[in-house]
């Protein structure tokens, strides 16, 4: 049997060989052999500790033969979690973190795998703000101030 990669034609992260096969110089048959792929290889979510993150896209698997499942390396931060089936990532964020690089990696039951890579970064909650009275509730403060002096019969120095 003899491999003739001749056809080969690369692909972003993969590639494609055409194979024939070949007996006493007769050509039997030609296939593709595809590498599976995700697409879309990268992704990019940012969140806020406490807060629901917006999920990732799910991943769409190409070139793999059975049910594709999925997992992810390193672990996610507390509070995100993965969903094997799809590859999205979701969830509320428990901890702060700079841009970290995540593997996602596909597998096909039967045959094949692929990477992808996701970025996220989350960041520290706010702090709850002081409130502070707008313009209109400080007219209003002012107005109940001085009905009140008046009925006290006592006039407001500036």
């Amino acid at each position: 049997m003899v491999f003739d990669d001749g056809y080969s034609s690369a692909y972003v992260q993969s590639y494609s060989y055409h194979v024939r096969l070949v007996r006493s110089g007769q050509s039997f048959s030609a296939f593709d052999v595809l590498a599976p792929a995700l697409s879309p290889a990268t992704q990019t979510a940012t969140g806020t500790v406490g807060t629901v993150m917006t999920a990732t896209t799910a991943f769409t698997p190409t070139n793999f033969s059975g049910a594709v499942s999925y997992t992810i390396s390193p672990a996610l931060p507390g509070g995100l979690a993965l969903d094997p089936s799809t590859g999205v990532i979701s969830g509320t964020p428990g901890t702060a973190q700079v841009a970290t690089d995540y593997t996602v990696t596909a597998t096909g039951s039967t045959s094949g795998s692929a990477t992808a890579t996701v970025s996220i970064t989350v960041t520290a909650a706010l702090p709850n703000p002081i409130p502070t009275l707008g313009a209109w509730a400080q007219r209003v403060m002012l107005l109940l101030l001085i009905a009140a002096a008046a009925r006290h019969g006592r006039r407001l120095r500036a």
